[in-house]
Parts: structure tokens; sequence; C-alpha cells
């Protein structure tokens, strides 16, 4: 292992950064360089110890030796990896024939150097003495499982690939498959017609993405998958079967992940033999348009899957927010029940269906209206979620408005359907109904 004060530009390999300690203990690096929430803590003057490439952050939490400790093996290329260490004012270089005893020098460098620093804990943790034998809780994630070719499936299937994973998505017929390859056919194609300088694609990016994509009527195609995400039916039993035969198929250290909005994840999370590697990961449709992911967590979840999971949703190109498995996490906790006080003031005489639609978008500034956003979700969609929070919560802000359980009866589910709040006989006009 050879070390040095400067970094020579001529030498080759993949530069990493290491940050260990905090602004005012004079840790010099380019604040930009760190993931937003390291950074914070950083220009806050907290205690950090930080390891990541500059090139593409990864935020996976490796132990908690002190303060808070986060870390990413380099990318290796070739036989050469090039390594930083930034601390106290001082800037190392490593180069190793062999990555992985570059990435052990790195972290016995790090340990060895913060240990001078005010906020450094004197005793080592089980966990940071594993860091010094080159053990690290990272998870490569490369191909992903997607089931269920639905609206969402489809559109977590087309993120996925456009972002360069291999994708293989499962449906029960053949027909689900075509129709939603075919939907991903025409969003990128819409996404080419956008153009890159106004957030779309190019051409040869389009070409790219389906290439990566892929199709499959047998659940046995999983079995090398990396991380497999659940987007069928919103039916906890149904859920759980499928769950369970998975188990049983896809490789052991693969992440389960669940694209509920309401359901549990514990409950689904109980169907296999993985408790902590299992994951929320509820995207928002339509998909390719909505940049949120919640990443959920139980109460079984290792940390390192839960890290991993968030930096998957990064590099998806969303923002992951975390949250925990308390039913409707974050979103549906507050969008629920302004949806069902929409209704009930409807029923209640306060206002029309475009009244209380365009009082929204005007005086809160939204994209669209309560009604609006109840048929594109779903009707059938929005009457499950209430009974699943009502159970959990047992408050009347998230029970059923009698109208919703009406409509839901008769068939209208709102835009898909062709009839819900609104009539969508033509599609650019819909008319709103008279139900009070």
């Amino acid at each position: 292992m050879q070390w040095g004060k400067t970094v020579p530009e001529s030498r080759p390999g993949v530069y990493v950064i290491a940050v260990v300690g905090q602004a005012g203990a004079g840790c010099e690096i380019a604040a930009d360089y760190l993931p937003p929430a390291i950074r914070k803590r950083w220009l806050s003057n907290q205690p950090i110890v930080y390891i990541g490439c500059t090139t593409r952050p990864l935020a996976v939490r490796i132990s908690e030796f002190y303060g808070h400790v986060y870390g990413m093996p380099s990318p290796h290329r070739g036989g050469q990896d090039v390594l930083l260490l930034t601390c106290d004012r001082r800037v190392y270089w490593a180069v190793a024939e062999d990555p992985a005893g570059a990435e052990e020098a790195m972290i016995g460098a790090f340990l060895t150097e913060a240990r001078h620093l005010p906020f450094a804990n004197k005793k080592r943790s089980k966990s940071a003495s594993k860091l010094t034998k080159g053990h690290y809780a990272h998870m490569n994630i490369k191909k992903v499982g997607v089931l269920g070719c639905g609206l969402m499936g489809s559109g977590i299937a087309q993120v996925a690939a456009t972002a360069g994973f291999d994708v293989t998505v499962l449906e029960q017929e053949q027909k689900f498959l075509d129709k939603g390859f075919a939907g991903i056919e025409k969003s990128l194609t819409r996404l080419v017609e956008r153009g890159p300088e106004k957030g779309g694609l190019t051409p040869a990016q389009k070409t790219e993405a389906q290439s990566h994509l892929k199709g499959t009527l047998n659940m046995q195609d999983l079995a090398d998958c990396d991380i497999v995400i659940e987007a069928i039916i919103e039916n906890v039993a149904e859920k759980r079967k499928t769950y369970a035969q998975l188990d049983a198929i896809v490789k052991k250290d693969a992440i389960f992940a669940s694209n509920t909005s309401s359901i549990s994840i514990t409950e689904l999370m109980t169907a296999t033999k993985r408790p902590e590697r299992f994951i929320g990961l509820h995207f928002f449709n339509p998909v390719p348009m909505m940049k949120l992911v919640e990443v959920v967590k139980t109460i079984a979840t290792a940390p390192e899957v839960y890290d991993t999971a968030v930096e998957f949703g990064a590099r998806l190109g969303k923002v992951p927010l975390r949250t925990s498995d308390k039913t409707g996490f974050i979103v549906n906790r507050l969008l629920v029940p302004y949806l069902l006080d929409a209704i009930r003031a409807y029923e209640e005489g306060v206002g029309s269906i475009t009244d209380i639609d365009e009082a929204m978008k005007l005086g809160c500034g939204y994209p669209m209206g309560p009604f609006t956003l109840l048929d594109f979700v779903g009707l059938d969609t929005t009457y499950y979620i209430t009974h699943v929070m009502y159970d959990e919560f047992k408050e009347r802000r998230f029970a059923s408005p009698p109208l919703l359980r009406r409509l839901v009866l008769a068939g209208w589910y709102g835009r898909k359907s062709g009839k819900g709040f609104y009539d969508y006989a033509d599609p650019n006009k819909p008319v709103p109904g008279e139900f009070v």
C-alpha cells in the first residue's frame, strides 16, 4: 500500500472521497460532493464519517462506529483503485493492485485518522471491528424483478430500465404483458417527442431502455433478481400468496419490496422467511413523471437494506423519502382524509363537483381538484384504502362516504372505467356527474 499527500492527476483509477470530522474541526471537502442529508449534518457542524464516490454518491450505512457513519466501496475498474482520505485538512491517496485491499486500506485509514478528532468514540463496537476486515453492508443491485405489468408495474419497469437496470416483468397472462409493454412503448415515445432538453429522452436512450426489458409468465425467471418489486392487486391474501411462492424461488440475499399504498408491509413480510430484507417502495402514478418514492421500513428491516432501497430509489431518478410502516405512510395519511372530506362536502351540498375542484385549484394552487384526482387514482383503489386505514385507526375521517361506496358498487371506478365523478365519454371534455 502506498500513501501520499497529493493526488497525481495522471494516476488512473476510480476516485473515492472520504470525509471524517465536522466543519469546525477542519474537514476540508467541497460540500457539493456530499449527499443532502450528510451535507446538512456537516454544514451544521455535526460529526460525520462518510465515504463515497464523487460522481455517484451512495448513502449506505456501514456502521455506528461513532457519530454517523456512511460508506461505499469504490466501483472496481481494472486492477487499480485510487482512494482519497480527507481528514483534519490532510489529503491522502492510495493505490492497491487488489481492489479489496484498497477498500480495506481505506477503512483502516479513516479509522486511524479519525481517532484523534474530539467527537470520536474511543470504544470500538463489534461492527466497527468488522470494518477493518473489509466487511460492509453493500448491496449492488443490477437485476430488477417487477410483479405485475399494470399501470404501476409497467411504470416501475420503465423507470428501472431507463436507469440501466435489467428488468424482468412477471404477469399471469401474455395479454397483460402485451398491454403493459404497449403502454411503456407509448410512454417512451412521448418522452422522445419531448426531447432531452425538456427532460425527455433521445431515440438512442429509448432503444437502450427497451433492451433492458423482458416479460415472462414464469416465476422461475426472477430467481437471480437482486430486488423484486410487487405491484399487483391491492389484496392482502393475493400478495401474501405470491410472496410465499417467490420466497422459495428467488435467491436468499435478494430484497423484496411492495408498492402497496396502504397495506401493512409487516403483514406482507410475514409471508416470507426474509423479514430483514423486506421493504416498502411506494411509487406514485404516473411513475415516469412523479418524482417521489416512499421508502418504508418495518421493525424488522435491516439498516443496510433500508439504505440500499433509498439509494436504489435515487438511482431511478426519484426522490426517496424515508418513512415507517404506519398505514398510509406519509402521503396517503394526509391525502386520503382530504379526498374523503371533498366527497362529504359534496354530499352535504357545500358545492358542486366542478366548484369544489376549481376552488382547490385556484385557492390552494393544486394542479387538479379532489374529484379529478379521485378519478385518476381510481375510486376502487381509494375505496380499498379507506377500509385498510379505517381498520387501523377506527376514525371517521378514514371511513368511506356512502357515495364513494355506491360508485364502486356500480363499477364506476373513474378514468379507467370511463365513469366516476366525471363521465369520460369524451376524454378531452369530461362531464361532471350529478349525484345529490
